[in-house]
């Protein structure tokens, strides 16, 4: 979780050099042309569909050339600035306890949920309360019974789809409406990760994700309530 106005920048400089820290490029020319890093694609070099980079340039400036020196000779900037330990994860642990420093924890209360917040203290202490409440409201959930088979049971109902079909393959209109509000709340509302949920639905965590888009819209624009069963 990254703080816009005082990480991101530097964030994504520490992240598109990382290919020339490691060594698997050996300069700056190679490093814009190298097909795994995002800079290439800030750079016009290759296309890349789903990379966002239109959003990097704009803090720069509004023209895309300018944007472009700008962001290049930002990248080269950073080049000597070597490893960054603020800007990698690992600090912040989420323990059946709370959120604490990593370092006053032992390797026996640490869990699998190991989370990094980039920013100001007001931004770090926003984000752990929305968190909490978030975990709060999905132990509420599952305390309550609402799993993925009832989600699919209300659902369902809304759109007239069986709940067995719902996480079968198919592009028939009501079975793709239901499925992607599904995914929608298995992901955000009761914490599904993609990549569990895609293996139940024989698909991949990427259209898993798109999914999640779709009935996020749907919800809003049918005005489709969570279910519960408390």
């Amino acid at each position: 979780m990254c703080q816009e106005e005082v990480c991101f920048l530097a964030l994504v400089r520490y992240i598109h050099l990382n290919p020339l820290r490691s060594g698997v490029v050996s300069d700056l020319a190679t490093l814009e042309t190298y097909r795994y890093g995002g800079h290439s694609a800030a750079m016009r070099k290759r296309f890349c569909e789903w990379l966002d980079s239109d959003t990097v340039l704009g803090h720069f400036s509004d023209l895309r050339g300018t944007a472009r020196l700008r962001y290049a000779k930002f990248i080269e900037d950073g080049v000597d600035q070597g490893e960054r330990p603020d800007l990698e994860g690992g600090s912040v642990v989420r323990g059946v306890a709370g959120w604490k420093d990593a370092e006053d924890l032992d390797d026996a209360t640490r869990f699998h949920s190991d989370e990094r917040i980039l920013g100001d203290s007001d931004f770090v202490a926003k984000v752990l309360k929305l968190a909490q409440e978030q975990l709060d409201r999905r132990t509420k959930l599952r305390t309550e019974g609402c799993d993925l088979d009832n989600l699919c049971t209300h659902v369902g109902l809304i759109f007239d789809v069986a709940p067995e079909d719902i996480l079968k393959p198919g592009k028939y209109r009501g079975r793709v409406k239901a499925r992607s509000v599904v995914s929608y709340f298995a992901v955000r509302e009761l914490g599904i990760t993609a990549t569990d949920l895609a293996r139940k639905m024989d698909a991949t965590p990427q259209a898993v994700s798109l999914a999640v888009k779709r009935g996020e819209r749907l919800v809003k624009e049918q005005e489709i309530a969570m279910p519960h069963f408390g």
